[in-house]
């Protein structure tokens, strides 16, 4: 996975306010931060004292003076592409609150970072240098920064940073190098005490500019190039949890669903991972449909999904819904998904798949629904999933002669799967550790639907009664669909 975040696409700026072509600053009401574009310092000073988010973008700052943010209170103060000329000590003196500090492509009159520049940093979290002719990093320079978490030098020209100012920041988990300073001797260091402490790093990503691409649809005024480029790299370096590689899938560490105003239409893949997103609105990823082929949401606290969530994802071939918390599976949600190939739903709370779902899938060729709470699904409704390949279906409480029934189905099919052995107690199979797994040469095979005899063979049910309370609900949920 390849950590890029000035590559992400420019998708959503109708919420973006756009600078005059005199520069200035403008408040974003949406994000709440002061976005300052071809901004003199005469033109930030005028910012009101209590912003706490100050991006400044393609701005000529021709003299930072002593404090010259302190009359702020900031948490967040950002340079992209604007030029510095000179830096008085102490000029970032004065911010007690700071988290994040951030320099793209904006250090290109210096060689060094000078400790006299800065004042106590107790606050700052996030510390991101990069794209700059900057060699040298004062090494007590760090001390000042005790509380550190995240520091980023991608593409710069650093020489070799020494490895025991970084093993003073306790609180130090991630370090990111570009390819640039792969030539330090002491970088290789550096990763294996951070491997050894078990943090995070990442090297050898190769920084790109940001792609100029404006979402076709947008109705508000056009906004130049450059000025897009340079909200690229703000959106993507401060959204700390978005990943991108080479193959234009993106992985993100949220909370919301916010992260994805930030990225592009044309987008492959989208990954969500150990969020607490409890909702899956109506169309929220309806954008996507010309290109989104794999979604997942992997061990998040998803409850509840719309019945439309999934609209318009008409190329989708994966989807993955693996360790959330919903219940049911409803057939709305795959109306537009008559695409996918592969389903996991395992490690949820599901009780029952609403019947319309499997005339839907078609083309599905991997089901795994392992670790619900599923009793039985009529196998009639497999057999309309007539390109099954392989299935999992353990740790669930399986009535045992449904189970049984659909065990054979399968076998016969030579459909691949995984279930529990049992015991049967009680007319349920046991959850326990000993799986069965039969695997199957993978020829063109010849489906054949299940019929009644299948349904009854070596199994009928003695009581074709107890399974009502397991299929009422379905129906229910069915008429009320309609």
């Amino acid at each position: 996975m390849k950590k890029i975040f000035p590559v992400l696409f420019v998708a959503i700026l109708a919420n973006f306010y756009p600078v005059s072509s005199n520069g200035g600053c403008k408040f974003d009401e949406v994000d709440g931060y002061y976005f300052c574009f071809e901004a003199t310092y005469g033109d930030i000073k005028e910012i009101p004292k209590n912003a706490q988010d100050i991006r400044i973008a393609k701005s000529k700052l021709h003299d930072l003076p002593p404090k010259a943010f302190a009359a702020f209170n900031l948490t967040k103060l950002s340079f992209v592409i604007t030029e510095i000329r000179s830096i008085s000590s102490n000029a970032f003196d004065g911010l007690p609150n700071l988290q994040l500090l951030m320099f793209y492509e904006s250090l290109n009159h210096y060689d060094r970072i000078k400790t006299s520049w800065f004042g106590k940093l107790n606050s700052l979290i996030y510390l991101s240098i990069s794209e700059h002719t900057v060699r040298h990093i004062d090494s007590d320079f760090f001390s000042l920064v005790p509380n550190l978490t995240t520091l980023r030098l991608e593409k710069s020209n650093l020489c070799c940073l020494e490895i025991a100012p970084l093993k003073s920041l306790k609180k130090l988990n991630c370090v990111m190098f570009g390819v640039d300073n792969d030539h330090c001797s002491s970088t290789s260091d550096i990763i294996g005490w951070l491997k050894n402490e078990q943090k995070i790093y990442r090297r050898n990503f190769p920084m790109e500019r940001p792609k100029e691409v404006i979402t076709p649809q947008r109705k508000d005024p056009e906004i130049p190039s450059t000025e897009l480029r340079v909200r690229t790299v703000f959106a993507a370096r401060q959204v700390n949890e978005l990943e991108i590689n080479e193959g234009n899938e993106i992985s993100i560490v949220s909370d919301t669903l916010n992260s994805l105003r930030f990225i592009s239409d044309d987008v492959r893949s989208i990954k969500f991972s150990n969020s607490e997103i409890t909702e899956i609105p109506e169309s929220a990823f309806q954008r996507f449909g010309n290109s989104l082929i794999t979604l997942s949401f992997l061990n998040c606290s998803i409850r509840t999904i719309h019945p439309n969530a999934f609209k318009g994802l008409y190329k989708l071939k994966n989807l993955s819904l693996f360790n959330n918390s919903f219940s049911a599976v409803r057939s709305k949600w795959f109306e537009s998904l008559r695409n996918l190939e592969y389903l996991a739903l395992e490690g949820n709370e599901i009780e029952y798949i609403h019947l319309r779902v499997f005339p839907m899938l078609r083309n599905l060729k991997y089901l795994n629904i392992a670790n619900n709470k599923i009793e039985c699904i009529p196998v009639n409704k497999f057999g309309l999933l007539k390109n099954l390949e392989q299935i999992f279906l353990a740790y669930n409480p399986w009535d045992c002669q449904c189970h049984e029934i659909l065990r054979k189905w399968l076998h016969k099919q030579k459909i691949r799967y995984v279930t529990s052995r049992g015991p049967c107690e009680n007319g349920t199979i046991l959850m326990t550790d000993d799986l069965f797994e039969q695997n199957f040469e993978m020829p063109n095979k010849k489906f054949t639907a299940p019929t009644d005899a299948d349904e009854m063979e070596d199994g009928q049910f003695e009581n074709a009664g107890s399974l009502v309370s397991i299929f009422e609900s379905q129906v229910k949920e069915i008429a009320n669909e309609n």
